[in-house]
């Protein structure tokens, strides 16, 4: 029977309850919003007593779909002020499936002189509260480990960093990977690490259900035969492949060469020549495995992607392990770095810390603009982790994220939407993430479904952003992102799995109508916490043509009208409707 868990942070009670039939067809993303819709004012204080984290798994979690092991963090975001949903891979969502745990909530907030604690669930189920005190300040990878050891090397594990247990607003929730237990699966956007650590909880660690339980399908017949279709199509799918072969970093093939990667802050100007023909997923490949490195690693069971990777430097010692596209291109030319094995060290240390690597390379390329050190100084760039790690006064100021890092400093070429760091796409290039970072719910979201066609014009742009973003919707109820080509090709595939665990006829169209819903509940609900039309919009900087500097893309197209259009003609009907 799938459950729910409640964990009061302030009385210690930890609640059972069975899962909520109104919840039963949502996962992930839309399960996230809709509990926060029900339970979470917005108005709230993001880090008082009001808020909520929750943590759910997919819609085919505990079937044997092979992308089903992915969880969503959810609440009102420390950083944005907005409703946040981040997803991750990695080890607890598999653990929570077999334990039937569909959602954990998180709750209340402990008084002042509370101690922290580990939430543990055993083989059998049982749940316990332990002392974390002995844990306190470690990172992230040094946590992890002591917990397989301390329990079982197949434990899932969740962690917060120094960055969350300092409250930082750029703070990330991290989960252990597949096997090797490192926590390189990040559910980074937003600060929900901030908001873990305000409930006091280090940690969660998950042990492997000593009996699984047998999934109830509606009709497994139908479901395994989607199923292996699926499967069939993914060995199949180029773009498959590509993750497989280089994970996310295949965007550098795009980014790159049309100068669409951010450099220098969003400066808008493209790659250096002397850098451009090296910035490929190619050569950062060749990189990786040159010392023993490896491509083609799996993030959690059952999983036929393959996207994550371990980097190894020259001694053949571990660097970092899951770099994505997000921390070679934000870590590296929008702070004017172009070597790969320092970058990878600075992907290791957001991980360590429990930072978004997005939100904390923009934050650095504002410490550039302002001059704090100098475009390309990898060993400033070190110095600043530090300062992080530490919570000096300054390392706290950059924790809080870009937005306040870069008033403090009196910049003004701030890359935020609604207080969150712009992603690794220029928006004046790859403009259909102009319109998704505008519109999203999230603030600077490209999980929140975006357009990387480069050949689409500008009238066709708009409205195939909204159709990615409504296809993106449907499919943050139960996939990693990555996994999507095949239905992109073959939607049928989709309405059978869920025809196989519901029963019942299923449609794409039936699957947007719950898309539409979501969005809707994301807007009302950031609607009620303060937010309009108004703040749809990137930043002046990117729009203003006079903005612009010499030799840089032009200036973002698009009206404010022109952005919002489609999205709120969905947001207004249903919520008459």
């Amino acid at each position: 029977m799938q459950k729910m868990l409640r964990l009061n942070t302030k009385t210690g009670v930890l609640k059972v309850e069975p899962f909520p039939e109104k919840y039963r067809f949502y996962g992930k993303r839309g399960l996230v919003d809709r509990f926060l819709f029900d339970e979470v004012p917005p108005q709230c204080d993001p880090l008082g007593p009001e808020n909520k984290l929750v943590i759910c798994t997919g819609v085919f979690a505990g079937t044997a779909f092979p992308e089903a092991g992915r969880i969503s963090a959810g609440g009102k975001s420390p950083l944005t002020g907005t409703i946040k949903e981040s997803s991750a891979g990695g080890m607890i969502g598999p653990r929570m499936a077999e334990h039937e745990i569909k959602l954990i909530s998180l709750e209340d907030k402990p008084k002042d002189d509370a101690g922290w604690k580990i939430i543990h669930i055993d083989g059998e189920g049982q749940l316990s509260l332990i002392d974390a005190t002995e844990y306190l300040g470690l990172g992230t990878y040094e946590f992890s480990e002591k917990m397989l050891e301390r329990f079982s090397r197949d434990a899932g594990v969740m962690v917060i960093g120094p960055a969350g247990e300092m409250l930082y607003r750029s703070a990330a929730i991290m989960v252990s990977e597949f096997r090797t237990g490192h926590t390189c699966r990040a559910a980074g956007r937003g600060g929900l690490g901030a908001l873990m650590g305000s409930k006091k909880i280090k940690g969660m660690v998950i042990e492997k259900a000593v009996k699984k339980p047998e999934f109830d399908y509606a009709d497994k017949e139908r479901f395994e035969t989607a199923r292996k279709r699926y499967v069939d199509a993914v060995k199949n799918s180029p773009p498959a492949l590509r993750f497989r072969d280089v994970g996310s970093t295949n965007m550098m093939d795009v980014t790159g060469p049309l100068g669409f990667v951010p450099y220098k802050n969003f400066s808008g100007l493209p790659l250096p020549e002397e850098h451009r023909a090296s910035f490929t997923s190619k050569d950062w490949k060749e990189a990786v495995v040159a010392y023993g490195g490896k491509t083609a690693i799996i993030c959690h069971p059952g999983c036929v992607i393959l996207c994550s990777n371990v980097v190894k430097g020259k001694d053949g010692e571990f660097i970092t392990a899951g770099l994505e596209y997000e921390s070679v291109a934000m870590l590296g030319p929008n702070l004017g770095i172009f070597d790969y094995y320092r970058t990878a060290k600075f992907d290791f240390e957001c991980d360590d810390i429990g930072l978004d690597c997005i939100e904390t390379g923009c934050a650095l390329g504002v410490c550039m603009e302002a001059g704090k050190i100098s475009w390309g100084d990898a060993d400033g760039v070190d110095a600043l982790f530090d300062e992080m790690r530490r919570g000096t006064e300054f390392g706290k100021l950059l924790g809080a994220g870009t937005e306040v890092i870069g008033k403090a400093l009196g910049v003004t070429r701030i890359p935020v939407v609604k207080g969150q760091g712009l992603a690794a796409y220029d928006p004046r290039g790859l403009k259909g993430y102009g319109i998704t970072y505008s519109v999203s719910t999230q603030g600077a979201d490209h999980t929140w479904g975006a357009l990387a066609n480069p050949a689409a014009t500008d009238d066709e742009i708009p409205d195939l952003v909204f159709n990615s973003i409504i296809d993106t919707t449907i499919r943050n109820d139960f996939l990693c992102s990555f996994g999507s080509p095949p239905f992109r090709e073959d939607p049928k595939i989709m309405e059978e799995l869920y025809a196989g665990v519901f029963g019942g006829e299923w449609t794409v169209e039936k699957l947007r109508e719950i898309a539409f819903e979501t969005i809707k509940i994301e807007r009302m609900f950031n609607e009620a916490a303060g937010f309009t039309d108004a703040d749809d919009r990137l930043p002046e900087f990117m729009r203003n043509p006079e903005a612009q500097l010499e030799g840089a893309l032009p200036p973002f197209p698009y009206s404010d009208e022109q952005v919002c259009k489609n999205i709120n003609i969905i947001y207004k009907y249903k919520k008459q409707g």
